[in-house]
């Protein structure tokens, strides 16, 4: 359901899959929550509509958050990164998962959720282009980070942005 219709119970899942090589009493028990909300809110899930006017809808949006280091002994440091991507107003992938790295910062660990963002923005805009069908447009990126939001504007790097990864600057 996380992986399919479901996108709110992503990250609790998520946490539930790391955690199933050694399972407790606590696993469980965070599993049947898992469970009983999903009980209790069994209609929520993705609603797919018709843009009302296709010419003002965008054609690719994503929005892209990260958690910074949220659960140090669980996650050994790493960051929670997410992202999504919307194609014409309806929402078809999402994604959440730990940081490839420990990151120094919150502003290095949004520049890693907009690192994985990108890579499956570039496959995304691909797949369009193979289509034939929709005319390359930029994508519009939801970011809610003010150093990395002017780190990407300036296109120089700061001072203390230089521990961010290659991977930064080719998105810049």
């Amino acid at each position: 359901l996380a992986n399919i219709s479901r996108p709110d119970i992503a990250v609790a899942v998520s946490i539930a899959a790391g955690l199933q090589h050694r399972p407790s009493n606590a696993l469980w028990k965070f599993i049947i929550r898992i469970c009983r909300y999903l009980r209790k809110h069994p209609h929520w899930g993705l609603v797919y509509k018709r843009p009302r006017d296709k010419r003002k809808a965008d054609l690719l949006r994503m929005g892209v958050d990260a958690s910074f280091a949220p659960d140090i002994l669980l996650n050994k440091g790493r960051s929670r990164l997410g992202h999504w991507t919307k194609f014409v107003e309806a929402l078809v992938e999402w994604n959440t998962s730990l940081g490839s790295r420990v990151a120094m910062c919150s502003s290095e660990a949004e520049a890693q959720a907009v690192i994985s963002m990108w890579k499956e923005g570039a496959w995304q805009k691909n797949f369009q282009e193979e289509l034939a069908i929709f005319e390359s447009e930029p994508i519009l990126v939801e970011e809610d980070n003010t150093s990395v939001i002017s780190l990407a504007g300036i296109g120089a790097s700061a001072k203390r942005s230089k521990y961010y990864s290659l991977d930064w600057y080719k998105i810049k």
